[in-house]
């Protein structure tokens, strides 16, 4: 009866052991998912900001007022795209401390930490590759 007794309360250590992982790891999801998104979305309209603002550049045939829209959309991408993106390099910095942080006591994956090195750098690059692909053109 004893061994039936020690049984049960192992189990029930264990049980009690494992739900505190699966909580945890709710916050790196949540940090994540808020990094992606936007990022997702700071790049989709940038992107079609500066393409938008090339074509009618390009259609025009390098027209003086079209330049002018060429500047302005590299202005606006320049102060509030970098102040944008602000949001992910934030959340993607929080994003790493706490995977490092879980990953000593809980062991979680190094992936964690890969996936918001990547939000982390990639709003930069494409920031870059934008304003780039507008300083070229005109």
């Amino acid at each position: 009866m004893d061994n039936l007794q020690e049984k049960v309360v192992e189990v029930n250590e264990e049980v009690i052991q494992e739900q505190p992982k699966k909580a945890k790891k709710t916050s790196l999801i949540v940090l994540g998912v808020i990094a992606v998104v936007t990022f997702l979305t700071i790049a989709i309209l940038s992107t079609i900001m500066t393409i938008d603002a090339l074509s009618t550049y390009k259609a025009s045939g390098g027209n003086g007022w079209q330049g002018l829209g060429v500047a302005l959309i590299f202005v606006l991408l320049l102060a509030y795209g970098t102040l944008a993106n602000l949001v992910p390099i934030g959340v993607s910095i929080a994003g790493i401390i706490v995977s490092s942080k879980k990953r000593k006591k809980w062991g979680t994956s190094k992936l964690w930490i890969v996936g918001f090195i990547l939000t982390l750098v990639l709003p930069i690059v494409v920031e870059a590759i934008n304003l780039v692909l507008l300083i070229t053109t005109v």
